[in-house]
């Protein structure tokens, strides 16, 4: 079941120009614009999420026609500067994202509910600057997560008609990283 899962979901993450950095349990966590920024790396993020969304949809079909039980996955999206790299001990070396943009990342796809993908602040200026104002959220209370001092301000994504389609590399050196997280639920 997490195999069909992952495998369906991690296609979505590569489809739009993003890499899988892990699995963690039943969480993928997905990054975009690192190593290689394709710009607008926070609009392919919610891009990837909107049609991970929608191919779950589909996932649970097959799984309703098989007489299995529907699955449910909650997302959170950030975008921020991190630091990247292979990184581990001398006998395991992984690439990965580390920093407060990836914890906030976390903290969002944990307060996500079933079916729900909320964005950061930034997240959500960086993709709707993409999608000249097509991008559909509906603001939601402030949440407190641990790490941050602050209330923070999230967005849960309607929709987003408007993405522009996956996008070229940019120049190297260009944009920042947008991560995001899925889990099962």
């Amino acid at each position: 079941m997490l195999n069909e899962f992952m495998t369906a979901m991690s296609r979505e993450i590569l489809d739009a120009k993003g890499i899988v950095d892990k699995y963690v349990g039943d969480e993928i966590i997905g990054v975009f614009g690192a190593p290689k920024s394709y710009g607008q790396d926070a609009a392919a993020a919610v891009r990837a999420a909107c049609r991970m969304r929608e191919r779950l949809a589909e996932l649970n079909e097959k799984r309703r026609g098989r007489g299995d039980p529907p699955l449910a996955m909650g997302i959170g999206i950030n975008t921020g500067a991190v630091v990247a790299g292979c990184m581990g001990s001398e006998e395991l070396m992984s690439y990965t994202c580390i920093g407060a943009a990836v914890n906030l990342t976390s903290r969002l796809c944990s307060n996500a509910k079933p079916g729900q993908i909320l964005i950061s602040e930034p997240a959500r200026r960086a993709a709707a600057a993409a999608a000249g104002g097509g991008l559909e959220v509906h603001e939601l209370e402030p949440i407190r997560v641990k790490g941050f001092d602050h209330p923070v301000p999230v967005f849960e994504v309607l929709s987003s008609p408007a993405l522009p389609a996956t996008p070229k590399p940019a120049p190297s050196g260009a944009g920042a990283c947008a991560s995001g997280g899925a889990r099962s639920l």
